[in-house]
């Protein structure tokens, strides 16, 4: 029997409903030919060439507005087309970064919800499984999952600032991941030392009747031993060495406590490694109130040379001290440091006493500094009075002679190192009363 006439006793006295829906192709049946299940067959497999013989026109073909030119030199010149060519990377990091907390956040509220089942998990700082702790962990990963959302909403106005404003503290998921708890069963996988014995093995320790039924004190010290075994002995951990100081002995001992708690801690050491910090000169117990090296990192200025000095003497009652010095760095735009007062400044006959310049080309460097310390009749100081410097392929400068009972200060660049700056202690508008030097590479 032929499947068509099987088709057709199956649905003698039968009701069949069939609904066709179609767009383009042309026509798929004569109009004089009725439906039948032949017929339908035969326009089904028929359908695709007739579709290719008379295809529909396409109204519309998809395009972005920065590539479609008559758009732009329409009169829609006033709408902002956005261009998030450069942030898409950046945006699906954030997405990463996003689902990667939220993903987090489950395994709390699963801490949550089985808290028997979970331990602080084996990662440094880990969280603990108490509920405070849980709530307060909770938080945090919220307040990160919010710095995530104003990123995209800052990327969203202004795609090109916002790239350029990337922010630096929003901590990734998979750290906080080591910190969260795990499953028991987890925990015992990855450290089976720490996993409590198991019934077989208590079972099984129970047939040695010399350790179950002769000494009951023995067999409570080795179930103890077992369910509470000796840490594992840790790898000796590598011992890394401390980087270098960056302030010299004669430095830290003309510094105040705070001050050498600073620069001479170990966060400093990391940060200012290229950097120098040689001896001061001037009034004794002054604390550090300006730092050069804090203006040139912020200006990146960690290569090259100062182009110009300025040194200036300015009258203090009748005398002259170190009133302000101005450092330059050539670049686009010009950067400036000045420290001190220019107020005052002195006017003798030879006005070349009162002030020092020097303007170095790029082969040539400072190398040496010395501070000349004016001191009074009993020996007490009253200011820098002069200052001398020593420049690399170029002559000595000095601002004046010295004089009998001056305290004299001489800081030399080790090899390689040349002046990037001063530190020192200067209050608003007055002249400065201690200066060191900055040495860097």
């Amino acid at each position: 029997m032929s499947t068509n006439q099987s088709f057709a006793s199956e649905l003698q006295q039968t009701e069949t409903s069939i609904f066709v829906n179609w767009s383009g192709g042309g026509q798929i049946k004569p109009a004089e030919e009725q439906w039948t299940l032949d017929s339908i067959f035969r326009a089904a497999a028929g359908f695709p060439n007739k579709v290719a013989k008379y295809p529909q026109r396409c109204w519309a073909i998809l395009t972005r507005y920065p590539n479609n030119y008559s758009f732009l030199a329409s009169s829609l010149k006033h709408i902002a087309v956005r261009n998030f060519a450069n942030v898409q990377q950046y945006a699906v990091d954030l997405l990463d970064d996003f689902m990667g907390h939220k993903s987090n956040l489950r395994i709390i509220e699963n801490v949550f919800d089985e808290p028997t089942e979970y331990v602080a998990g084996p990662g440094e700082n880990a969280v603990d499984v108490r509920a405070q702790d849980l709530v307060r962990n909770r938080t945090k990963i919220k307040a990160e999952m919010a710095k995530i959302v104003k990123v995209i909403e800052a990327l969203d106005k202004d795609p090109v600032g916002g790239l350029k404003n990337k922010p630096s503290d929003i901590e990734p998921p998979e750290i906080w991941a080591t910190r969260l708890p795990v499953r028991r069963t987890i925990l015992d996988e990855d450290h089976p030392e720490l996993a409590p014995i198991s019934e077989s093995i208590e079972n099984a320790l129970q047939s040695f009747n010399f350790v179950w039924a002769d000494n009951e004190k023995d067999r409570s010290e080795l179930l103890k031993k077992m369910q509470n075994p000796p840490p594992a002995p840790k790898k000796p951990q590598k011992q890394i060495p401390a980087p270098p100081p960056v302030v010299t002995p004669k430095a830290l001992a003309g510094m105040t406590k705070k001050d050498r708690d600073i620069l001479d801690s170990l966060e400093s050491r990391k940060k200012y490694g290229t950097f120098l910090f040689d001896q001061s000169g001037g009034m004794p117990d002054r604390s550090i109130t300006f730092n050069d090296v804090l203006k040139i990192e912020e200006a990146t200025l960690s290569q090259g040379w100062p182009t110009r000095l300025e040194i200036g003497l300015v009258e203090l009652g009748d005398k002259e001290v170190l009133g302000y010095y101005e450092l330059e760095y050539a670049g686009k735009p010009l950067v400036k440091f000045k420290n001190g007062s220019d107020k005052d400044l002195a006017k003798g006959t030879d006005d070349r006493k009162s002030k020092l310049t020097l303007d170095l080309d790029s082969a040539q460097k400072v190398v040496a500094v010395t501070f000349v310390i004016g001191t009074n009749s009993d020996g007490s100081v009253y200011g820098i009075r002069s200052v001398e410097m020593d420049v690399r392929e170029g002559p000595k400068q000095k601002l004046r002679d010295r004089s009998k009972g001056d305290l004299i200060v001489e800081c030399v660049a080790p090899e390689g190192f040349g002046l990037k700056g001063f530190y020192g202690h200067a209050e608003s508008k007055r002249p400065i009363e201690r200066i060191g030097v900055i040495w860097g590479k």
